[in-house]
């Protein structure tokens, strides 16, 4: 009797001692660290409900807390949707065009002013958003082309005529020099071309022949570049003509450059989610998991864009 109760006071000894150090480790390492010292109180008091759990339940607490963390760590510390071969990227991410907070702020207004009849409050954040440069927000502003008020149409109808002139001019301004350009110079036009190119027909502000000639224009540059210097072509310029070549439903060229993608980017995530979006636009079930198969494989981090376009395959 003696013997059995010397037992179970060295274990509750012993599960206290495990407490008490599980709540001194706990509080150190995820509560009074600089790194977590925003979620202070949220990780103070989770830590603390588990340690009166286990001191109030001493043994079958510690057993039940520690097992299940365990079980975590064996089987649920990969991303199952993709069977344990890709992870999620939780790494900051740093914009390469910071945010022009000012006027972003003016855009949903923008939008959300339409509905409304303060005509005058409208003509106004008109007037304020369309100074400077508005490349970036022609979207935005063809909404606007549609608006009760004339004046403010008025408005939103000149920068969208100047801007789809200024287009036109520098696209056919900037081709006619690549077609006479040396190496070196062809690069860099076609480099300034994709580019300007792609802010503007990812806007959606030309629709049906006009839109698929600007396209067609942009997928023969690209397919000049190509010939040119193919190695200095990102894999973000092929994806801006993939996903433009799925834009005009042109699915061979697309799945054109996604070889060349692959050939030029194996290791590149946007090589794969491309491919990913051409197959499942055309519901090609087999050259889908075929992609998403050679994806596993290469063991490239995958994003939420990836991830959300595999659940929706998955789930038709």
């Amino acid at each position: 009797m003696e013997k059995s109760l010397l037992i179970v006071v060295l274990l509750v000894a012993v599960s206290t001692v495990i407490d008490v150090l599980y709540l001194i480790i706990s509080l150190v390492r995820n509560g009074l660290t600089k790194k977590n010292r925003q979620n202070k109180n949220y990780d103070a008091k989770k830590t603390i409900l588990l340690f009166l759990m286990m001191l109030f339940t001493p043994v079958i607490g510690e057993v039940f807390f520690f097992g299940s963390v365990l079980v975590q760590k064996i089987f649920f510390r990969q991303v199952s949707n993709l069977e344990g071969t890709a992870t999620f990227d939780k790494s900051k991410v740093e914009s390469r065009n910071p945010a022009n907070l000012e006027r972003d702020m003016n855009l949903a207004p923008m939008e959300e002013a339409l509905a409304v009849s303060d005509k005058q409050g409208l003509r106004n954040l008109m007037l304020s958003v369309v100074k400077g440069d508005v490349t970036q927000y022609l979207s935005s502003i063809t909404k606007a082309l549609n608006s009760e008020d004339s004046e403010t149409s008025h408005y939103a109808a000149s920068v969208l005529r100047d801007e789809l002139n200024n287009f036109n001019t520098k696209v056919t301004e900037l081709k006619n020099k690549i077609e006479v350009a040396d190496t070196v110079e062809k690069v860099a036009l076609c480099d300034e071309l994709l580019s300007f190119m792609n802010v503007f027909l990812s806007q959606n502000v030309f629709h049906g022949i006009e839109k698929e000639n600007y396209i067609r224009i942009m997928e023969e540059v690209g397919e000049d570049y190509y010939k040119t210097a193919p190695a200095e072509m990102t894999v973000e310029q092929i994806g801006w003509l993939s996903v433009q070549l799925m834009e005009i439903e042109d699915m061979e060229l697309c799945e054109k450059w996604g070889k060349r993608s692959l050939e030029l980017y194996p290791n590149s995530l946007p090589t794969y989610t491309n491919r990913l979006k051409l197959y499942f636009k055309v519901d090609n079930r087999e050259k889908f998991f075929e992609t998403l198969e050679d994806l596993k494989k290469s063991r490239i981090t995958v994003d939420k864009e990836t991830l959300e376009i595999i659940r929706m395959f998955e789930n038709r």
